[in-house]
């Protein structure tokens, strides 16, 4: 529940800081100029890569799968959340 509060939290952010720059009118990057800076490079697009892939394994694979719920249940995985 802490975690779905966190990513609220940082998704609001995002979308205030979208709407902030659209607002100043460029006198701001917006997010969209910030990731095609960090794709420039090849640091940067591994950057972006891990944090896609962090993304998508905390936020929808950790509670879409069902193999979680099972293994959750018969207590190999300890969830101390």
């Amino acid at each position: 529940m802490i975690g779905i509060a966190g990513w609220t939290i940082i998704v609001g952010a995002m979308i205030g800081w979208e709407v902030k720059c659209s607002a100043s009118r460029g006198e701001k990057p917006s997010f969209e100029e910030l990731l095609k800076s960090l794709a420039r490079s090849r640091r940067g697009r591994v950057f972006l890569l891990i944090g896609w892939l962090f993304i998508g394994w905390h936020f929808f694979g950790r509670y879409t799968l069902p193999v979680f719920d099972h293994v959750r249940n018969v207590g190999l995985l300890r969830h101390t959340g």
